[in-house]
């Protein structure tokens, strides 16, 4: 179809909850489906909440089968909570060129309780491609009080599947925050450009897919290595970023290039001027001719 919505502001909030302990509660904040195309500018935030003890659904934008959608500014904000199966996405993109252009928003995923759980803050498949110009990425998975992780959920900040793409900060310099494991599968390829001093990484890269993730460290900008998953990158350029590797996962980097920092954990105690390494090995396959990478080490006495 040729269906346009142009929306300017505002706030948009949606509720389902379904407390019979049989029906599914499904909340979308917006969904572009089949060709359509959705426009939001100025700064509109969107928050989708699903209550219920079967399944509950919670998306904030879902954009199906060739529809477009733009969104200027603004939170996007989801949470599913119950006893059963959660499912919370913050953006979803699937299938046949769907696309996404969104600009400076802050994007959560979260869900409280459930036994069969999964928390994406964005999340593309199928032929589909999410550019986003900065902000925050963050996914979530809390027991049923809340407060403690529930660490038998499926959560990811970044979840890229089939020949999809997500583009983060592309030819700008915003502030980018990633709060979650990024994750590839399939032919699926991420490019994250992190180039402010405030701009940071806080989870493994993970690589199932052919094309994997190629990643930017700039000006000061750090990512702090999730201890989910090993990591692995296939191409990472460094101009004065900073990776702080702290766990005991592995680190590969395909292609490497620029100049920049590896800081290792090591352990409190050190005897004779020996230290224990803590933090897990980095592999570099190749290299940029004169790239430069420094490793240093760091512990709670230093």
């Amino acid at each position: 179809t040729d269906n346009e919505i142009i929306m300017d502001g505002g706030s948009i909030e949606v509720t389902a909850d379904v407390n019979d302990g049989t029906n599914s509660a499904r909340a979308t904040g917006v969904s572009a489906l089949s060709g359509s195309k959705i426009i939001i500018i100025g700064n509109t935030d969107i928050k989708a909440t699903a209550f219920s003890n079967n399944k509950a659904y919670a998306d904030g934008i879902y954009v199906y089968k060739a529809a477009y959608i733009k969104h200027e500014n603004g939170k996007i904000e989801v949470v599913a909570q119950g006893a059963n199966v959660l499912m919370a996405r913050g953006l979803t993109l699937d299938t046949d060129g769907a696309t996404a252009d969104l600009g400076i928003v802050d994007i959560s995923a979260k869900t409280i309780g459930g036994s069969n759980v999964n928390s994406f803050g964005v999340w593309t498949i199928n032929e589909s491609t999410a550019n986003i110009a900065g902000g925050s990425i963050t996914a979530k998975a809390y027991n049923s009080d809340g407060i403690s992780e529930n660490k038998d959920a499926y959560v990811a900040a970044i979840l890229s599947e089939h020949t999809s793409a997500i583009n983060v900060n592309h030819g700008t310099t915003n502030d980018v925050v990633i709060n979650g494991d990024i994750l590839t599968f399939g032919n699926s390829t991420v490019n994250l450009n992190l180039n402010t001093i405030n701009s940071e990484i806080n989870g493994a890269i993970y690589k199932g897919s052919t094309n994997g993730t190629n990643l930017t460290l700039a000006n000061g900008a750090e990512w702090n290595v999730g201890g989910n998953y090993n990591s692995n990158i296939t191409n990472l350029d460094m101009n004065g970023g900073i990776i702080n590797q702290n766990t005991n996962k592995y680190i590969e980097i395909e292609n490497y290039s620029g100049n920049g920092e590896i800081v290792l954990a090591i352990g409190d105690n050190t005897s004779n001027g020996d230290i224990n390494v803590i933090a897990g090995r980095t592999y570099i396959t190749s290299a940029t001719e004169g790239s430069v990478i420094n490793m240093s080490v760091t512990n709670n006495n230093l």
